[in-house]
């Protein structure tokens, strides 16, 4: 299974602009929680995102992405990174 962390920054944008982007990232399996070794979830920091997949890499899952930020009609900029293993620290349980 490949792991994705995927950030989006709207420019210009409102806290609606970024409810959308929520939505429309979750109806394309983004996440704002991480799951941790032991299997509690974390809230991710704002506008960072956690998917999975077992087929898509990471140019495919960024395409998705710039696809739900641009249902915002907002410019924005979008970084998915494929991520083996991850470590945080002061995240707050989801």
């Amino acid at each position: 299974m490949n792991w994705f962390i995927t950030r989006v920054e709207l420019h210009s944008a409102d806290e609606e602009d970024y409810q959308k982007l929520h939505e429309e990232m979750e109806a394309r399996r983004f996440f704002r929680a991480i799951q941790d070794q032991s299997g509690t979830y974390h809230q991710l920091p704002t506008a960072m995102y956690f998917s999975q997949s077992m087929e898509l890499d990471s140019v495919a899952v960024k395409s998705l992405a710039v696809d739900a930020a641009n249902a915002t009609g907002r410019r924005s900029w979008v970084l998915t990174c494929l991520t083996p293993q991850w470590a945080a620290q002061g995240l707050p349980y989801a």
